[in-house]
């Protein structure tokens, strides 16, 4: 094996179970309906939207979606691409995917409008027709999009969380709880990915006069506000996937302007949407941490009843001490992105590693 194997225990066993997807995929390759369920930048229309942070740093580009359509095709799949939800419900409620007597597999990334739980509308839509999906149910999707809810139920297990408080806009306050005064926090959308609502201002130190413009925030926004203690270090991004058990890849270092120690700095609103940062193995950094994070994100995964495919991020101190900071049941499988740069140092193409994560619902269902 490669030498990251021999540097990483337990990833040569890991590849047999990727291998072993990707047989999976080869032999059913031609008796699927692959249809993708996405949004596009430029393409997709009508939704709601932000005024200042636009929903559509999580939509796909043109050329993302080119990239995607274009690894699956390499493998032999030939999937049917749907830019909008109502369209693909449309199709599906036509039973037109009826006629070629396929199995039907929905890989599902839509998430259109600014409500909270919209990317629960096609896994759900999906169990209401017994159509089978790549990914988690949709109750664990609108929970892992809930920071404060799925942040309690880790802590509550003994994972490691920052302290959280809680602004709504009509109750204020949960439980009367602040922040200390003059702790130095991250203020984010309860229910958002992707940076939306984040720059520099975010990070502050608690104090009365904050409070406005967390409040304002909030009603900006129409939804909660998570504030959490803020932690300066290191950020990573750790690839998951669970199929009969919970597997985690090489846990990704997040790189600005060629820092691998961050500090203070963030990844905003501007960095991600205009891929603004780079990846490197965190295993390079720190073997026996990146073993422990792991660990953990196993027993993440086991607690959220994560399925399919996912993503854990973590800030780590100076101490190295590591915080769960946000999960993500639907992350980018871009080229730009964790998943496939944790990939590439296993030596995986970009269509195999998507073979992987179709082989991965194909195992579940006995094939």
């Amino acid at each position: 094996p490669p030498n990251n194997y021999k540097l990483f225990g337990g990833f040569v066993v890991l590849k047999d179970k990727f291998d072993y997807f990707i047989e999976i995929s080869k032999k059913n390759v031609d008796t699927i309906n692959l249809f993708i369920v996405t949004n596009v930048d430029g393409v997709t229309t009508d939704f709601n939207d932000y005024e200042n942070y636009s929903i559509t740093s999580e939509f796909l580009s043109e050329f993302e979606l080119e990239e995607l359509q274009e690894g699956f095709l390499k493998f032999g799949f030939r999937p049917k691409v749907f830019y909008d939800e109502l369209e693909f419900i449309q199709y599906i409620l036509s039973q037109k995917h009826l006629i070629n007597n396929k199995l039907t597999i929905v890989f599902n990334m839509a998430q259109k409008g600014d409500k909270v739980g919209r990317k629960s509308l096609i896994p759900a839509f999906c169990d209401l027709n017994n159509i089978i999906y790549v990914n988690s149910n949709p109750y664990v999707v609108s929970l892992c999009r809930n920071k404060y809810h799925s942040g309690n139920i880790l802590a509550h297990h003994g994972l490691p969380t920052p302290n959280s408080w809680l602004y709504t806009k009509q109750t204020k306050w949960i439980n009367e709880n602040r922040p200390p005064q003059n702790s130095k926090v991250i203020v984010k959308l309860n229910n958002e990915s992707a940076s939306i609502g984040i720059d520099e201002n975010n990070i502050l130190n608690f104090s009365s006069e904050t409070e406005d413009m967390i409040e304002q925030m909030s009603i900006h926004y129409q939804q909660d506000i998570i504030i959490q203690q803020f932690i300066e270090g290191f950020e990573v991004e750790v690839p998951i996937i669970n199929s009969s058990e919970p597997l985690c890849l090489l846990p990704m270092g997040i790189k600005i302007a060629d820092q691998e120690f961050l500090g203070n700095n963030i990844l905003t609103y501007d960095k991600r949407k205009n891929d603004d940062y780079k990846y490197y193995n965190f295993n390079d950094i720190d073997h026996a941490l990146c073993q422990k994070i792991i660990k953990t994100s196993k027993e993440t995964i086991t607690i959220l009843g994560i399925q399919g495919f996912g993503r854990i991020d973590y800030r780590i101190n100076t101490q190295n001490e590591f915080f769960i900071t946000d999960i993500a049941t639907n992350p980018h499988i871009v080229h730009h992105s964790a998943f496939f740069h944790a990939f590439k140092h296993l030596n995986y193409s970009y269509s195999e590693m998507l073979a992987v994560l179709i082989g991965t619902k194909l195992s579940n269902l006995g094939f």
